[in-house]
């Protein structure tokens, strides 16, 4: 959907911190593109950049690895508008 934002929730419990990430989605916008959208936010975060967050994504698809601590979630969401 255009102009949805697209956000990924790096929640840290260790340290009780939430870091959002986010892509406004644009009206030609593929899966891919997304993806490819929401990968390079999380790897310009400097704040998930101390925890050695590196986002690659192919096609569709992201992968995340960190050196966060064990007690973390991401999770996905639409954020409102």
């Amino acid at each position: 959907m255009a102009g949805a934002n697209q956000q990924l929730e790096f929640t840290n419990y260790e340290l009780n911190h939430n870091e959002f990430v986010g892509y406004v989605q644009q009206s030609t916008d593929t899966l891919t593109n997304v993806a490819t959208g929401l990968a390079a936010a999380v790897n310009a975060n400097t704040f998930l950049q101390t925890y050695n967050t590196v986002a690659t994504s192919s096609g569709p698809v992201i992968t995340i690895s960190s050196d966060m601590p064990e007690t973390s979630s991401i999770t996905q969401a639409e954020a409102a508008r």
